[in-house]
């Protein structure tokens, strides 16, 4: 039984929080093909709290994609108290982000810019705990420039009340490039007892499996890799529980999927028209559709391109 505090979850595989990516529409593909739990785009604590419509429609869920993780981020303990009391109506674990590399994210101090600072790391998850009964988890990065307090901050994260904690390989500095060094992963899931969830480079069924072997993480959570591709989920699964490799299916099907969601939720022209390019890894003439959608105005103009 794979569990995060109460919450128990159908399998040992997650889908990573991802700006712009990780909409509703997006989660209930990727709970579709067999994800254990999904997480939503950052949402901005003080955004919230004002009560900004764009930020709350981040928060929009429904009962088929439960249990659902919703990541905050900010700097501001009062905010993030009642960021956390907004929430909790309808999330099931609430999740903070230490990890974000964005460069307007740095520049306010959040994100994987907190990872300078390990006293307001453990005063953001003391009072996330001291809010709300849900479980509180954490996403981070490894470090800023080098990986030598990632322990320590994993068990500052656990002390403070943390039910769980999702490290990413890679260092601030790193941003998305080189490797994610699951090595440090390893070293987190030794020095703490609550679950970790191993993310970073994971890509194909046998990234999971390897994911698993070489860090003894609880979960693996996925990102770019499921960019395109919620498939991906039932392929991990197949692998982890049956040793089967089944092959993937139609790009083009997947998203006309997404693009029903898409409107039943009535998100963004900017959420399918990213999606839309994801969709196109894999599919014959890939670099020429990119380019048409590139140029799409309306949704229209993209269902055309992949019909």
């Amino acid at each position: 039984m794979h569990k995060i505090g109460k919450i128990k979850l159908e399998n040992n595989l997650v889908l990573a929080p991802m700006a712009g990516i990780t909409n509703i529409a997006f989660r209930l593909l990727c709970k579709k093909y067999g994800c254990g739990l999904v997480y939503s785009e950052m949402i901005n604590a003080n955004a919230i709290v004002r009560n900004n419509k764009a930020t709350l429609n981040l928060t929009q869920t429904c009962k088929q994609e439960k249990p659902i993780a919703m990541q905050l981020f900010g700097t501001k303990i009062d905010v993030i108290k009642k960021a956390v009391k907004i929430l909790e109506k309808k999330a099931d674990i609430i999740d903070f982000n230490f990890g974000c590399p964005a460069k307007q994210i740095i520049q306010q101090g959040a994100g994987a810019a907190l990872l300078k600072r390990p006293a307001k790391i453990k005063e953001i998850i003391e009072a996330m705990v001291s809010s709300t009964s849900k479980p509180v988890t954490a996403k981070v990065r490894v470090g800023i420039t080098n990986m030598k307090n990632c322990v320590k901050t994993a068990e500052i994260i656990e002390k403070a009340g943390a039910s769980a904690i999702a490290v990413h390989g890679r260092t601030l500095k790193q941003g998305y490039s080189g490797k994610a060094d699951w090595n440090a992963i390893k070293k987190i899931k030794k020095a703490v007892d609550i679950p970790v969830m191993g993310n970073g480079d994971v890509f194909n069924h046998k990234d999971a499996k390897e994911m698993l072997n070489k860090t003894n993480c609880d979960f693996v959570m996925i990102g770019r890799g499921a960019c395109g591709n919620p498939h991906l989920f039932k392929q991990c699964n197949e692998y982890l529980n049956n040793g089967k490799v089944i092959s993937g299916i139609d790009n083009k099907k997947m998203f006309l999927e997404y693009m029903e969601l898409w409107k039943k939720y009535k998100l963004r022209f900017a959420d399918i028209k990213l999606h839309a390019q994801y969709f196109t890894k894999g599919i014959d003439g890939a670099a020429k559709t990119r380019l048409k959608l590139s140029g799409c105005k309306t949704v229209e103009e993209i269902e055309k391109v992949f019909s």
